[in-house]
């Protein structure tokens, strides 16, 4: 009998060690190995990584931005709006998020949600306005209202005329 709680009391140690022995990797290193996994463009490697740090920290806008950047590489257009979404309703201030929001909505067609970022990025940098006005522009050619493209294309030159964007709008 004392036999046996003996071993009950060693098996409970081993589990206890075990357990806390487990995974502690923490939401900073698995953004260190999703930023060198994307360096190397290996972004199945970098989405794993930042999914474990999701698991860790779901409130992270941050996690969330470059998760949605890692799928946007990919073209997994829904899962990028999902997660941009996600870090916009967590109060992201990532530079660029809604560049990579009007972004994905055109290449997702949803061409009705693109023109709100426009609002949306007012107060951003310009290189981040000139993106999403860039984007808007091309919202509007696919609805074929050139003369809404042409608006949103000479606001964006207008902000930055040397800027690789500025110069797409001019094609």
């Amino acid at each position: 009998m004392v036999r046996s709680a003996y071993k009950i009391i060693i098996t409970i140690f081993l589990l206890m060690n075990l357990v806390s022995c487990s995974d502690s990797t923490t939401v900073e290193e698995y953004l260190a190995q999703a930023e060198q996994f994307t360096e190397k463009k290996d972004y199945n490697s970098a989405i794993i990584s930042l999914k474990n740090a999701v698991r860790l920290d779901a409130n992270n806008s941050n996690v969330r931005f470059k998760l949605a950047s890692s799928y946007l590489e990919q073209g997994d257009y829904l899962s990028a709006e999902k997660e941009l979404e996600r870090a916009e309703h967590l109060g992201a201030d990532n530079e660029f998020l809604y560049a990579k929001l009007a972004e994905t909505k055109v290449k997702l067609y949803k061409i009705d949600e693109v023109y709100p970022m426009v609002d949306k990025a007012i107060n951003a940098s310009d290189d981040e306005l000139v993106v999403v006005l860039t984007y808007a522009g091309i919202a509007a050619l696919h609805e074929e209202d050139n003369e809404k493209a042409k608006d949103f294309i000479d606001r964006a030159i207008g902000i930055s005329e040397n800027s690789a964007y500025g110069q797409l709008g001019r094609v």
